[in-house]
């Protein structure tokens, strides 16, 4: 130790200062611009089915109910993997759920998100079983998609007779 703290007493004062606030000034700079500039990201929080979520947590992008049998939405992964049972005629509700996981600041808004769900097959075509799917992007933010944040939502047609799903 000794040794260490005379070979610091031999260096030059003004030199050995402007070197440490170089090397301050150089990570300020390189941290700072790393963590504000990240952009938005959707839904980067692990899946919760507790509603609201708790911090740090998301909802899955897509979940649905059936409004007409009074069902509520998925209590876990295995009930939203299972999907949503219905009769013809019955009115299922979807929800999408999305959340912007990086800090508040001004480079972190997402610009001009758009949401979009698809179901397959087509709207008006019929199928016992109908799978609903949904994703999300911005112009400066990647797109996500409900398959891989929660997955999609099947919609089992009850009775043996296949049915056509409409928006109402």
């Amino acid at each position: 130790m000794a040794k260490f703290v005379m070979k610091i007493k031999t260096f030059n004062t003004k030199k050995a200062l402007s070197v440490v606030v170089i090397a301050g000034l150089s990570a300020l700079l390189i941290t700072s611009t790393h963590v504000s500039a990240q952009g938005p990201q959707f839904n980067i929080f692990p899946i919760t089915f507790q509603s609201p979520p708790p911090q740090n947590y998301d909802l899955p992008l897509i979940d649905a109910r059936n409004v007409t049998q009074g069902g509520g939405y998925s209590t876990s992964q295995a009930d939203h993997d299972n999907g949503v049972a219905t009769n013809p005629n019955d009115v299922i509700r979807f929800s999408i759920y999305y959340h912007n996981g990086v800090p508040d600041e001004q480079a972190n808004t997402a610009i001009q998100t758009m949401i979009q769900a698809f179901a397959s097959p087509t709207l008006g075509t019929q199928a016992i079983d109908h799978t609903i799917s949904a994703s999300i992007s911005a112009q400066n933010a990647s797109a996500i998609s409900s398959s891989n944040h929660g997955g999609d939502m099947v919609v089992h047609i009850q009775g043996g007779t296949a049915q056509t799903l409409s928006l109402v």
